[in-house]
């Protein structure tokens, strides 16, 4: 991987920045010229770091799920039957954080001008973690029914989670997202405590 000096790492941000911002103003078709003027950055500046458009906008999509994959990497795993219940939502956690702390983006992207093949690696590093998870619990030999698409199921159900929170405002912090959600793929829907009938 080659290094980049610092003042092409600034013009690479300037350019992220400046895609997202148009992105989300809803302008006519991009040009260079339009991303240039808003990154206040020149053409040969521009060529220097992608060859078109498209290849920037490919940069800024990995750039971001190179991150989000990080926010969900399970760091010295153990099985479940070892996690106390105030560490099993601890991964999640991170993960909510990171969406919180960049929601412009994730609200442009996934929401307000929803991109498919963001939202497509989004699903595929949702899914890898999930698969990983599972590995980690100890009862991977003990699933309901077919574990690839059990993966695929929970991984719908995060996805659409994070969706749902968005759209509702970030109505719970990230620590009661990461709960919540690791309580249902636990436990499941229903409150089934006898002790509550």
């Amino acid at each position: 991987m080659k290094r980049i000096d610092p003042r092409q790492h600034r013009s690479i941000e300037k350019l992220h920045k400046a895609y997202l911002t148009l992105v989300r103003e809803e302008s006519p078709p991009l040009t260079i010229q339009m991303l240039c003027k808003e990154a206040n950055v020149t053409r040969p500046t521009f060529y220097k770091q992608f060859k078109d458009i498209a290849e920037l906008q490919h940069h800024v999509h990995d750039t971001l799920l190179l991150k989000l994959k990080q926010s969900l990497t399970i760091k010295n795993p153990k099985p479940l039957s070892e996690l106390r219940q105030e560490e099993r939502s601890t991964y999640l956690e991170t993960f909510f954080e990171h969406i919180f702390d960049n929601h412009d983006t994730y609200e442009t992207l996934l929401i307000d001008h929803a991109d498919a093949t963001f939202l497509n690696g989004v699903k595929s590093v949702i899914h890898d973690y999930i698969d990983e998870g599972i590995s980690y619990t100890n009862y991977s030999d003990r699933l309901r029914g077919d574990r690839s698409l059990l993966v695929s199921y929970v991984t719908g159900a995060y996805l659409e989670s994070i969706l749902w929170w968005i759209q509702h405002r970030y109505n719970y912090t990230p620590q009661q997202m990461a709960k919540q959600l690791i309580d249902l793929s636990i436990f499941g829907p229903y409150n089934l405590d006898e002790s509550n009938e």
